[in-house]
């Protein structure tokens, strides 16, 4: 298993359509990485993810009044 360096950042591993559609918050910590990505309008979209690592999605939704 590789360990990212303080200093390498992987590129995004889950890709959306449109691209556009996201903004993305990337951090890395020890060979961990974050990529915290704000869905930025309410309209459909598509994503997708293929990488030899494992995946944790928590989300978050506004309502709105």
């Amino acid at each position: 298993m590789s360990e990212l360096s303080s200093t390498e950042i992987s590129p995004p591993v889950v890709e959306f359509a449109p691209p556009d559609i996201a903004r993305r918050h990337i951090a890395t910590w020890n060979g961990l990485q974050t990529d915290a990505v704000e869905v930025v309008r309410r309209e459909p979209f598509a994503f997708e993810y293929m990488a030899a690592r494992h995946l944790l999605i928590m989300c978050e939704r506004a309502r709105a009044r």
